[in-house]
């Protein structure tokens, strides 16, 4: 987790070192790495964008999530519609900020990478 946070945590002091970092190029295979999309730490963005990062914190916080509910209700189908209804949310999110009727913000887009997270680690877990 750490890491995503990029260079700013580490002392990175423009956007030169922001570019050249190990963290930035460990992700750029799986992160637009958008600046305006990323939050700030120190000035510089982090390594990955908000959802990005709300989607590894959604990983992080499916364990503990799992362990909470009861072995009974760990049932698949529910955890399929779950991630479903959270892959709709996303794209429903993206489609209304694309046709300028909502704008997203790193917080809307960190809760729903959040979602995403957490959802695809039930939808595994979840096996029932």
């Amino acid at each position: 987790m750490t890491i995503a946070t990029g260079p700013g945590l580490f002392g990175a002091t423009d956007m030169l070192d922001w570019f050249a970092s190990w963290q930035r190029i460990l992700f750029m295979g799986t992160c637009h790495q958008l600046p305006d999309r990323s939050y700030l730490i120190s000035g510089i963005p982090m390594a990955v964008c908000s959802r990005c990062y709300g989607f590894y914190w959604g990983l992080l916080a499916g364990l503990p999530l799992v362990l909470m509910i009861p072995s009974r209700f760990h049932l698949r189908k529910p955890a399929l519609l779950f991630l479903a209804a959270v892959v709709i949310l996303i794209t429903a999110d993206v489609v209304i900020t694309m046709a300028g009727l909502w704008q997203n913000t790193l917080t809307s887009r960190f809760i729903t990478g959040m979602l995403l997270g957490s959802s695809i680690y039930i939808a595994i877990f979840f096996n029932r």
